[in-house]
């Protein structure tokens, strides 16, 4: 139990090299985003789910889209969330692209790496 309570990041998929960002910086990096009611928020790369269920359970879920390009971290997220109450919108797909069926979003958080950030 240790371990969940510590704020270190872990490992999701050793395959895909997915992990879960440090605690602190998740919740500094979700004070940052100065939600309000009401805000539809995106998320790119869902990972374990953790920042879907926060969301989920400030904004309501129906204001909660998460994408992750991995099918499997998608289904353990859905699935982790509907045994809590909570069903964002989740999808698989590339973050690149968003989400762009439920635009526009009032936030959107990336909590994944990239190779490369492209010149605007």
């Amino acid at each position: 139990m240790d371990l969940v309570y510590s704020n270190t990041a872990l490992f999701v998929l050793l395959d895909g090299l997915s992990s879960t960002s440090m605690p602190a910086l998740m919740t500094r990096m979700l004070e940052a985003l100065d939600i309000r009611d009401g805000h539809d928020v995106l998320e790119i790369g869902a990972g374990t789910g953790y920042n879907a269920a926060l969301l989920s359970h400030r904004l309501g879920d129906q204001h909660v889209f998460a994408v992750d390009i991995e099918p499997t971290l998608i289904r353990l997220v859905r699935e982790r969330l509907a045994k809590i109450g909570y069903h964002p919108t989740l999808v698989t797909a590339d973050g690149a692209d968003g989400l762009p069926e439920h635009a526009p979003y009032d936030r959107v958080i990336t909590t994944c790496s990239v190779s490369a950030v492209p010149w605007s």
